[in-house]
């Protein structure tokens, strides 16, 4: 499904997927995206594996070597990636089912194991490629910090060699948001009043203390906080992935942060997709979508079967709304 004429949305978001022996996911498909959307769903059901299995099929729009790259960040985002080898494709997919992931560009990979050996077919709108034509390519990217998660904010570094907040500020600059992002980390916390890297350490300027003290010294909340806005600017006109939104937000901040996330999404153009567990994120979230009178939000809700298959319903920004407003449950069941 390609976007109609006369959409609002930008052309490169991501509306549909299917996926094909993926981790728990074995023939899945759902559609309907927005420009920001919200996963949710039981423990276990699988949220973040279908967000990575997004992330994929995002970064194979962009070409094999990101395809790959992305493959193998969403296993650790500390592994160094110099090259890419059919043993470590194996190593991660552990299985001997073709995987198969379809986005609506018209993008497809299969990824087939025989007698031990991988079979790689990745069919573009342009033309087919097969793993003979990737070769060994060097894969230090800044792409891998469009993937926000626990792991990514709680290693060192990632394989591109430096932290996660130093990529990100860095297109906080590039893109002249410095005193923005001041203005929104004061909002936060009216003791914070700017952030900058010194002597290769993220730091915030404290005015009680007067002096700059390392971000290592606070706690996730604010991490996070300056991690997510940082990211809206650093990949505008593109996609950004955050897996447990809520991490380390105090519930009295949810609000702020989506007003932010939805307000700067839509001026960046930027897609979204997150996933949480907690009730109070997602009424927080279709609360600010009401106040904004944003209806190009959705909230999908993944469920398991009784046969292990997993069904996702994507609510529209109304529905949600509703369903809220009703008491309904919308963590999934």
């Amino acid at each position: 499904m390609h976007p109609t004429k006369g959409d609002q949305m930008s052309d490169h978001f991501i509306k549909n997927i299917e996926i094909k022996n993926f981790k728990c996911f074995r023939d899945f498909k759902a559609e309907g995206f927005g420009r920001v959307n919200l996963i949710g769903g039981k423990n276990n059901v699988g949220k973040t594996a279908f967000m990575e299995a997004i992330f994929l099929t995002d970064n194979l729009s962009k070409g094999a070597t990101n395809f790959f790259a992305s493959l193998v960040t969403i296993e650790d985002h500390r592994k160094p990636i110099k090259d890419i080898t059919k043993s470590t494709i194996s190593k991660i997919l552990k299985k001997n089912s073709p995987l198969e992931l379809i986005h609506h560009f018209g993008n497809k990979v299969c990824l087939e194991f025989k007698n031990n050996d991988i079979k790689l077919i990745i069919t573009t709108k342009e033309k087919n490629i097969s793993f003979e034509d990737i070769g060994n390519p060097e894969l230090y990217i800044n792409f891998l910090s469009s993937f926000i998660s626990s792991t990514s904010m709680n290693c060192n570094q990632l394989s591109i060699g430096v932290s996660l907040l130093n990529v990100l500020y860095d297109g906080v600059k590039k893109n002249r948001k410095r005193d923005a992002l001041n203005k929104l980390i004061n909002d936060f916390d009216n003791d914070l009043i700017e952030v900058d890297i010194i002597d290769n350490d993220f730091k915030i300027y404290s005015k009680s203390l007067d002096t700059w003290i390392s971000i290592s010294e606070y706690g996730d909340g604010i991490k996070y906080y300056i991690a997510y806005i940082s990211a809206l600017w650093t990949y505008s006109n593109n996609i950004l992935f955050i897996d447990e939104i809520e991490n380390g937000i105090h519930y009295m901040q949810l609000d702020k942060l989506w007003e932010i996330i939805l307000t700067i999404s839509k001026q960046q153009n930027v897609q979204v997709f997150a996933t949480t567990h907690s009730k109070e994120c997602i009424e927080s979230y279709a609360r600010v979508a009401k106040k904004l009178e944003d209806e190009e939000i959705t909230y999908t809700i993944l469920t398991k079967l009784e046969d292990n298959s997993i069904d996702a319903g994507v609510y529209s920004a109304s529905m949600l709304i509703n369903t809220i407003d009703q008491e309904h449950e919308v963590r999934g069941w």
